[in-house]
């Protein structure tokens, strides 16, 4: 499950919650609140965070399936919002790997329809990658990738999107 969210969407210690680098499994503990971290974070941004419109994330989404389909990847689910975008992704790569492409090929597309925001941060530095280790985590992944997001905005699903 890759996820990454636009740039000052999602800071470390923030009520959203944002989860450790080394939580690399499914459902790891999310990071407490913290809001003087937060608050530094926020504090030190080098430019306005990034949100997304919903034309805009419907373009992510197709930089997201055309990343996947271009390395042949297996898109099973995605959902690209205003603030981020998540991705359960079965490829025999590191999930770093994927998540760098994914943003990469978003970026790619939206720089197409908005050059003049060519050379803003779009992505937090990182992202998540969790491993899914069996059906069961595919499973719970995708159901929180497609259902469990509130209001749905940009979706792809593997079965009903692709044929």
């Amino acid at each position: 499950m890759i996820t990454f969210h636009g740039y000052g969407t999602r800071l470390h210690g923030s009520a959203a919650g944002s989860v450790h680098h080394s939580g690399t499994a499914y459902g790891a503990d999310m990071l407490p609140e913290m809001p003087r971290l937060a608050q530094f974070e926020h504090d030190h941004l080098s430019g306005p965070a990034f949100v997304m419109s919903y034309d805009d994330a419907h373009i992510a989404l197709e930089g997201v399936k055309t990343a996947c389909k271009m390395r042949g990847w297996d898109l099973i689910a995605c959902h690209a919002r205003t603030t981020h975008v998540h991705s359960v992704v079965h490829a025999d790569i590191e999930p770093e790997a994927i998540l760098n492409a994914l943003k990469a090929y978003a970026s790619r597309r939206l720089s197409k329809i908005h050059p003049e925001d060519r050379g803003r941060k779009r992505w937090s530095r990182h992202g998540s990658t969790r491993y899914l280790w069996d059906s069961d985590d595919v499973e719970a992944a995708t159901r929180y990738v497609l259902y469990e997001q509130g209001e749905p905005i940009a979706v792809f699903q593997k079965d009903r999107d692709s044929g």
